[in-house]
């Protein structure tokens, strides 16, 4: 089963290492898994991440809300109304 969080990443992205720590302080918290993609190595997940309009990394995906950058605020909320 996919899971409801997904995080479309590159290596070399600052932003990218940025959203896995939140999530990963998030996943302490809350025991809510979340999946990692890497576009620049697997290319079915670049397509994927295409398909889905992301266009740059990280593209994040919650539920149905997708996110372009990585704004901690927005994904509280997000993560916070979809949990809560």
């Amino acid at each position: 089963m996919r899971a409801d969080i997904r995080i479309y990443v590159t290596q070399d992205c600052p932003s990218c290492k940025e959203v896995i720590r939140y999530m990963e302080r998030y996943k302490e918290r809350t025991f809510r898994p979340f999946e990692v993609l890497d576009v620049g190595y697997n290319k079915l997940h670049f397509q994927e991440m295409l398909e889905l309009g992301g266009f740059a990394t990280p593209f994040i995906i919650v539920n149905e809300h997708k996110l372009h950058t990585f704004d901690e605020a927005l994904l509280d909320r997000l993560l916070e109304d979809d949990h809560g």
